[in-house]
């Protein structure tokens, strides 16, 4: 990192660096307990694996991995580049993304860093229509 005006470096962690924090680290380092057995206490087995899919999907289509970019996108280049994005995978498999889709919310969110572009429409929006409004 370049010097500054203050006495040390700063430090810092960095997806452009591929730097992990120092302070994160290293109290990563001093874990007492197993990450998998919290794991499966917190998350449904099913949301692992979805999990686990999506991880393997972005390995086989590296296309789909998501970028240092996506923090300087306005809101209105982040959804360009949602819909881009999801447009790509259904183009390449239809038969997953589309046809074989199970009822549930499409779980892009395992494709970006920080909160998407549509999450505040999902998760405030709608539900004030779900909770607020009636059939009328």
């Amino acid at each position: 990192m370049e010097r500054t005006h203050y006495p040390n470096a700063p430090l810092g962690g960095s997806m452009k660096r591929k730097i992990v924090n120092p302070d994160l680290a290293e109290e990563r380092e001093k874990l007492v307990f197993n990450k998998q057995e919290v794991t499966d206490v917190i998350l449904d087995a099913s949301v692992v694996a979805r999990s686990n899919f999506f991880a393997d999907e972005i390995v086989k289509h590296p296309e789909y991995k998501a970028t240092e970019k996506w923090y300087d996108m306005t809101r209105e280049e982040q959804m360009k580049h949602y819909w881009e994005r999801i447009a790509l995978m259904y183009k390449n498999d239809p038969e997953l993304y589309i046809y074989n889709q199970r009822s549930d919310v499409f779980s892009s969110y395992y494709l970006y860093p920080g909160v998407g572009p549509l999450f505040l429409h999902l998760s405030m929006f709608t539900q004030c229509l779900q909770k607020l409004g009636s059939d009328e």
